[in-house]
């Protein structure tokens, strides 16, 4: 069952504090917390049920995943930690889970997270998995889909993945990266969020002194972590526009409406129809 209608609560009518989420049809119950508001919930029942968590960073980009038979003792305990200033916790009501099943979760979001590889885990170590049934992990692996959904509905994206194998027939645009670069190329495509660079494009190997500050920033952010090593994208990298795209392949300013072009030399413009 996908979910089409979540009911958003607001126990003190502050968006920029607890929000609790609860499903129809869904046993599940999720909360999404202000660190700096999490002492006002101390006697909220349902926060110290057996359930997973999850700390989320600035800009989302670290997490760390975990479990707790009382999620409030155990989100108390991280309060003094600095990466994180939200978290979002999932419990199933009537307090029904026990120890193994949301070990089993917390091995699961983890994986999920580390797939859709969109933020830094911060987990020291892979979570163990626990041995349920087969009937067991199905339900879990059912509560597990409907919590991601929530996160995404919430404006998380940390379990989606940059490009959805549903759809493996996107139109894939590309730029010849210049002649002295031996025709190599890069290849990319639109998304809801933005436009992706996919992984195993061509980037050039330096950057315009004559081209934006604050692109020339992030080309060098892209290196220093990792995402462009020896001219080359590591893993799919979203864009929040198709200039700024090609501006990380190119290393200069650049129109990415008229750079990005189908394989028939249409370029993005054009194939969005933008006048």
């Amino acid at each position: 069952m996908s979910i089409r209608k979540i009911e958003l609560f607001l126990p003190k009518g502050d968006p920029t504090g607890c929000i609790v989420c609860d499903v129809a049809n869904w046993d599940g119950k999720v909360f999404k917390i202000a660190k700096n508001q999490l002492r006002e919930y101390k006697e909220r029942a349902d926060l110290q049920y057996t359930g997973v968590y999850i700390l989320v960073g600035e800009d989302d980009t670290e997490i760390y995943i975990g479990e707790a038979e009382n999620l409030y003792a155990r989100l108390m305990q991280h309060v003094k930690e600095d990466f994180w200033n939200t978290c979002v916790a999932f419990v199933k009501k009537e307090n029904a889970f026990n120890k193994a099943h949301v070990k089993y979760l917390e091995n699961h979001l983890y994986n999920l997270a580390k797939e859709a590889d969109r933020c830094i885990v911060i987990n020291s170590c892979t979570p163990t998995k626990s041995s349920l049934s087969e009937a067991d992990e199905a339900a879990l692996d059912d509560f597990a889909q409907k919590a991601v959904s929530v996160m995404g509905a919430l404006g998380y994206k940390i379990f989606a993945p940059l490009i959805d194998d549903n759809f493996p027939n996107l139109e894939r645009f590309t730029i010849l990266l210049p002649k002295s670069y031996s025709g190599l190329t890069a290849n990319g495509i639109v998304t809801n969020e933005g436009f992706v660079v996919l992984k195993g494009s061509s980037s050039v190997d330096s950057f315009s002194d004559k081209s934006s500050d604050s692109l020339r920033k992030k080309w060098n952010e892209l290196h220093n972590n990792g995402l462009i090593t020896d001219n080359i994208f590591t893993k799919n990298y979203l864009a929040s526009s198709p200039s700024t795209a090609a501006a990380m392949v190119l290393g200069r300013n650049a129109n990415g409406l008229t750079e990005w072009k189908t394989k028939d030399k249409k370029t993005l413009k054009n194939f969005l129809k933008i006048k």
